[in-house]
């Protein structure tokens, strides 16, 4: 039974239907929370409160304007906005990158990441570059963060976005476009901060540099 049916199903008082289309959508809803929210518990709030919202007004689902997918997408981005509205800054003009073929482009993550890890030591250092690389978008402002947990961590395709956001996919491409510029600067710069700190350990009375360039990248302010 496809989704429509089944939230038709569930406004009807079907239990057993909501059930099937949490079960069906709550994985990627998690997953796009998490990397919205940077924690389990507030991400699994944004879950439940996204399905309520969905069990209570059925109604306002109409399958004519897109999937259910990008409707519960729409309903968590909502709630995180809310509780996160500080962040939300307007984005920066840019040009789009190149497309993919397929309706996405090719990720413009870090370098350093693509390299498959070979050695122990090889899989350590991926692990931490990881790390960095998750703190670093769990910084970036809502506007921005959106675009790279959407496009480039769930792969989802830019007209299911565009649909999300209401706007032209051409917005989508530029957004993510700066997105990926703010996300790979506020990374490097956060490996040269590492790279001075380690210097500064074994070279008694250098200075510490003043990493406002990662400060800056993150906050997304006039670059």
């Amino acid at each position: 039974m496809d989704d429509a049916l089944l939230v038709e199903a569930m406004g009807g008082g079907d239990a057993e239907a909501a059930r099937e289309l949490y079960q069906r959508h709550c994985q990627p809803i998690l997953r796009f929370a998490l990397a919205m929210t940077d924690s389990r518990a507030a991400a699994e709030d944004i879950v439940h409160d996204t399905f309520v919202e969905l069990l209570q007004r059925p109604g306002n689902y109409d399958p004519d304007r897109g999937s259910l997918r990008a409707f519960l997408y729409g309903i968590a981005r909502h709630r995180i906005a809310k509780s996160w509205r500080p962040a939300v800054i307007a984005p920066q003009g840019s040009a789009p990158d190149e497309d993919d073929g397929h309706g996405r482009h090719a990720t413009a993550m870090p370098a350093e990441l693509a390299t498959p890890a070979g050695t122990p030591q090889d899989q350590a250092e991926r692990s931490q570059d990881i790390e960095r690389l998750h703190a670093a978008i769990a910084a970036l402002p809502l506007v921005y963060r959106e675009v790279i947990a959407w496009c480039d961590l769930a792969e989802v395709p830019y007209a299911t976005v565009a649909d999300i956001l209401d706007c032209p996919i051409g917005t989508v491409r530029s957004r993510l476009h700066r997105a990926r510029a703010v996300l790979a600067e506020a990374f490097r710069s956060q490996l040269q901060c590492e790279d001075a700190r380690d210097a500064h350990v074994s070279t008694p009375g250098v200075p510490l540099p003043n990493c406002t360039r990662l400060d800056g990248a993150l906050g997304g302010g006039s670059a």
